[in-house]
């Protein structure tokens, strides 16, 4: 049995409702929540792919993956790639921008991103209803 890649979104989901009531949110729980967020709706997207027997790079799948969802015609494929791309940069910022202060709201408007990508993977039949 494969793992099972909703789960990091339900940890990041969890990590984030941890922090909204928390009067001075830990920005290491956000900026942990906005990496899972990315990695739990990506690495679904990619299976979906790989199932459907498109190829995917061993470099550069983050980008290859983005340009094949968003250069579908398909407009759910396309708005998972458009959105993948959005989570992928405030992922790269989470993870990566020390300088960069992350907040409540940016955490939440990636959770909004992730749940947009999660209703257009189950319209394509990426995950069950």
């Amino acid at each position: 049995m494969s793992f099972d890649w909703q789960l990091y979104v339900s940890i990041a989901a969890k990590l984030l409702d941890g922090q909204r009531t928390n009067p001075n949110p830990r920005e290491e729980c956000l900026r942990t929540s906005i990496s899972r967020y990315y990695y739990g709706v990506f690495c679904i997207a990619r299976n979906h792919l790989k199932n459907q027997g498109e190829y995917l790079p061993d470099k550069e799948v983050h980008a290859y993956l983005r340009k094949v969802y968003i250069q579908s015609p398909n407009q759910f494929y396309n708005q998972i790639g458009k959105n993948l791309l959005k989570l992928w940069n405030k992922r790269r910022v989470a993870d990566y921008d020390d300088d960069q202060i992350i907040s409540l709201f940016d955490t939440t408007a990636a959770h909004q991103i992730t749940f947009n990508v999660i209703q257009n993977l189950k319209k394509i039949g990426a995950i069950g209803p």
